[in-house]
């Protein structure tokens, strides 16, 4: 018999098993689509998502940014950075500095973005807020995005005290951006995934 305990598995079982149906989110399938769909890159389904690794702030912004279709832009951008521990270098760098440029993100603090630090889900949550045009300071504020994301309907309660419970996994920044796709945009009123 095979337990799985962790939150996402990508494993092959050998010889006699039985399978049961689970009420929990299948995070291969949903990594799988977004995989398909260009917007979740890395390790991919033949080697696995590494799912239950911890997302830097870094990845969680290019992760935003695909999802809001801009990745071209980004990759294109020729800007000036200005936080100093995003070096030109960096791998990230213009997806940063375009990020800031557009109002995407401020940083963690003064002309700095910490982009290899672990992001939280009240980070991620604010990314997602953002490209779904909440206004930060009217819709919701950053000190309270992960309330803010259950007053506006987009998780339940349960989910969010789920996604934020301990570090923040690829799983779980997986799980929120496929939701993502299906939040109306609150200037359009389109679905985000219409916008790609």
């Amino acid at each position: 018999e095979l337990t799985v305990a962790t939150a996402s598995c990508e494993g092959t079982v050998n010889g006699v098993y039985r399978l049961s149906p689970s009420a929990e989110p299948d995070y291969g399938s949903m990594a799988a689509a977004l995989d398909e769909m260009g917007l979740f890159q890395g390790a991919g389904a033949r080697t696995g998502y590494n799912l239950e690794a911890g997302a830097s702030r870094a990845e969680a912004l290019v992760m935003f940014l695909r999802v809001l279709g801009l990745e071209d832009e980004a990759l294109a951008y020729e800007g000036s950075c200005p936080f100093t521990d995003v070096p030109a270098s960096h791998w990230a760098q213009r997806y940063v500095a375009y990020a800031q440029s557009k109002g995407l993100t401020a940083g963690t603090g003064p002309n700095r973005f910490s982009p290899d630090e672990a992001i939280t889900c009240q980070q991620y949550g604010t990314f997602l807020l953002r490209a779904l045009n909440y206004r930060e300071g009217t819709d919701f504020h950053y000190d309270s995005a992960l309330a803010d994301l259950v007053s506006l309907g987009l998780f339940s309660g349960a989910e969010t005290d789920s996604l934020s419970a301990g570090r923040f996994r690829r799983y779980q920044m997986v799980y929120i951006s496929y939701r993502a796709l299906f939040g109306a945009d609150q200037e359009s009123g389109r679905l985000l995934m219409n916008r790609l």
